[in-house]
């Protein structure tokens, strides 16, 4: 049986064409009963060789081995490969990371689905640096607050204001656990980078 590999960035998996900060740490994981053999790991960057030797850390622990990266990456970087080898001389599928580096902040709101919604509406963004705070809010058409996500406050696992894509679901309750009413709200986010706040609004709309 061939190699398995697996690449998480910064603590996660990363979706293809998504955004990777320009000093990441990436980890190779490969699993493989036969042992891996290091030396015949190869890398590629943008589609050429990538020399990494002795620029790498490696954990082994039974069938796992562990590549750790720490590269500098520019804007012009957009993919990087790993293929691994085992001691019979199976060779593993090429593991492929395409991407984008980003020097800048940006937020890419992608608004939320569906709009108008009837139970639940589903908020997706995609972060190009991680940041230091984050709020999603919602808002009345007069401008009263009535429903707040902050970062680590979502989901048990999840950090919202790290680097990538991130989905929020509003079940349509304020922050007091009532339905809202009817109509038409606007969403905010608010995010905070390097002491600089950026800021994204939109319109979502319930019919029930």
């Amino acid at each position: 049986m061939s190699p398995i590999l697996e690449a998480m960035v910064d603590g996660q998996k990363i979706l293809k064409g998504g955004y990777i900060s320009p000093e990441p740490e990436i980890v190779i994981s490969i699993r493989d009963e036969s042992g891996v053999v290091i030396d015949d790991i190869e890398f590629f960057k943008n589609g050429f060789n990538w020399d990494v030797v002795n620029n790498f850390d490696l954990i082994q622990n039974g069938i796992l081995t562990q590549i750790i990266l720490n590269p500098n990456l520019s804007e012009n970087d957009r993919t990087m490969s790993f293929i691994a080898s085992d001691y019979l001389g199976n060779v593993s599928d090429t593991l492929r990371l395409e991407f984008f580096v980003s020097q800048d902040m940006k937020i890419i709101d992608y608004g939320n689905f569906p709009n108008p919604f009837k139970s639940k509406t589903l908020f997706s963004y995609e972060l190009t640096r991680n940041i230091d705070d984050f709020k999603l809010s919602i808002y009345t058409v007069d401008g009263r607050k009535i429903r707040e996500f902050k970062s680590f406050d979502y989901g048990i696992n999840s950090n919202l204001s790290s680097i990538g894509y991130h989905e929020i679901i509003w079940n349509g309750m304020d922050d007091w656990g009532d339905e809202v009413a009817n109509g038409v709200y606007f969403y905010k986010y608010s995010l905070k980078f390097e002491d600089k706040n950026f800021s994204s609004v939109g319109k979502v709309a319930r019919t029930r």
